[in-house]
């Protein structure tokens, strides 16, 4: 789908929106096992050897960590506007009465 597309397609963009906030959510457990099982080498090893797979791993869980944060900002954001379109939508059902359901869309975009 093309980002025009995209654009007309929220749906869409929800579903993909909840497709990374749960592959982010498993590849934060996943760092967080690793880092656990890594300290445990080190207190067995010594620190040196594991130094570097460390930093890597702090590095790129704070990454993650911070997307995820952004999906799930984006997310509520989604959430608070569908919340506002619907009161909306319950207004102006008990103003105008139910909407004209023969409306084309495409028209309407011009």
């Amino acid at each position: 789908m093309d980002e025009a597309s995209a654009v007309n397609d929220p749906v869409s963009t929800i579903i993909t929106l909840r497709q990374y906030q749960c592959t982010l959510q498993r590849q934060v457990s996943t760092i967080k096992e690793d880092l656990t099982t890594i300290r445990e080498f080190q207190s067995k090893y010594g620190a040196g050897p594991w130094k570097e797979s460390v930093e890597y791993l702090k590095s790129n869980l704070s990454l993650r960590q911070s997307q995820l944060k952004d999906v799930q900002f984006q997310l509520d954001l989604i959430t608070s506007c569908v919340k506002q379109a619907n009161g909306l939508c319950k207004k102006l059902r008990a103003n105008i009465g139910p909407p004209d359901l023969d409306v084309n869309f495409q028209e309407a975009e011009r």
